[in-house]
């Protein structure tokens, strides 16, 4: 079956105990739809665990300044308050430079946007979480440094329908 995140009728109210999106929240728009309809499909006390890019420093100006020898030494980030769609291209880091680049849409949203949204749809936040390389990893990716030291890539929600509430 395919379905829009926004539209999720072909499922009963109070049909599942968890919903989870791995990195698709911030590549579509009407989130506030989309967690309205994973409240509804949510039995009470199931919970809903998604990640996403993270919005404070994945921007449409985003980028990494480097020093001579082409380290990461600072990431810039600009637009963060611009909520205009656009397509993001990336590849992978260590990457073949062959590799074929990737076309992502980008519906950026404000942090306050997502924690709030999710609250006022009646999820009971949990958790935030925002992951980090560990420094063995960097070891063996040193490509991966400036992601540790400088900067969130990624931002994980987990949030819960209260038990009591009403679909």
């Amino acid at each position: 079956m395919r379905t829009s995140y926004t539209d999720l009728t072909a499922f009963d109210d109070a049909s599942f105990d968890a919903v989870v999106a791995f990195m698709s929240m911030m590549d579509g728009p009407r989130f506030d739809l989309a967690m309205r309809e994973a409240f509804r499909v949510l039995r009470p006390g199931g919970f809903l665990a998604f990640s996403i890019t993270h919005p404070c420093f994945i921007t449409k100006g985003s980028r990494w300044i480097r020093d001579a020898q082409g380290v990461k030494i600072e990431w810039v980030v600009s637009g963060y308050f611009d909520p205009s769609g656009w397509v993001e291209q990336w590849r992978f880091t260590d990457a073949p430079a062959d590799a074929v680049a990737f076309s992502s849409p980008r519906f950026d949203r404000t942090l306050s946007e997502y924690v709030n949204t999710l609250i006022g749809t009646g999820f009971v936040l949990e958790r935030i979480e925002e992951p980090r390389p560990s420094e063995e990893y960097c070891r063996v990716h040193p490509s991966q440094r400036g992601w540790r030291d400088h900067a969130g890539v990624f931002l994980y929600f987990r949030a819960t329908k209260p038990p009591a509430a009403q679909a």
